[in-house]
């Protein structure tokens, strides 16, 4: 029924370098849902399930039209797997087949241990305050945590001029957990068009 929307066989391919527990699910025509696991060597590599929803027509962030929209629920790597190319390896290959099967967008909410990568990985913020206020909490956490001068600190003005090294420094509490302890932590929702 929800098949053509993407196969089973095409979602497999997005874990081609991985042993794949997956539960796909035909909500109804128009949707798609998939819970899976992956694996290397035996071990569980994800942290909690990946969810992806799959939909043959959904309202586009930023048109006002719809299109084949993939959703992004959830995706955690297990922290010794982190930093390795695992996430960007799997985006990659969800990056060639959503092309290949006409998707037009993949919308997310970013949690505080995404908000950095799925920029990265060059989503964008719905709402584009987000990635200002974002900044903002950077900029006390150097200030605060990293103990940055001034004159460091005001040369950051976007996600793409913080360095890995200031995002995970050695011996200090890293970023996304520091600005997870904040009242104020949020989702924030993004999207890239395909």
């Amino acid at each position: 029924m929800c098949n053509d929307i993407l196969s089973d066989s095409d979602i497999e391919k997005i874990y081609q370098n991985f042993d794949l527990e997956l539960d796909s699910d035909c909500t109804n025509n128009n949707e798609k849902s998939v819970i899976c696991d992956i694996k290397k060597d035996n071990k569980l590599i994800n942290e909690t399930k990946i969810g992806r929803t799959y939909y043959r027509e959904y309202d586009l962030i930023k048109y006002i039209f719809k299109g084949k929209v993939a959703k992004h629920d959830m995706f955690i790597l297990k922290a010794e797997y982190r930093n390795k190319g695992i996430a960007k390896s799997i985006h990659n290959n969800e990056m060639d087949i959503y092309q290949k099967n006409n998707f037009k967008q993949i919308q997310l909410e970013a949690a505080f241990d995404g908000i950095i990568v799925w920029k990265k990985l060059g989503f964008n913020y719905v709402n584009k305050n987000a990635e200002r206020n974002l900044i903002t909490a950077w900029k006390k956490y150097a200030k605060d945590i990293l103990k940055l001068s001034t004159k460091e600190i005001i040369k950051i003005n976007k996600i793409s001029d913080i360095s890995k090294s200031r995002l995970k420094p050695n011996n200090k509490i890293q970023f996304t957990k520091w600005y997870q302890k904040l009242e104020k932590s949020e989702l924030f929702k993004m999207y890239k068009d395909i």
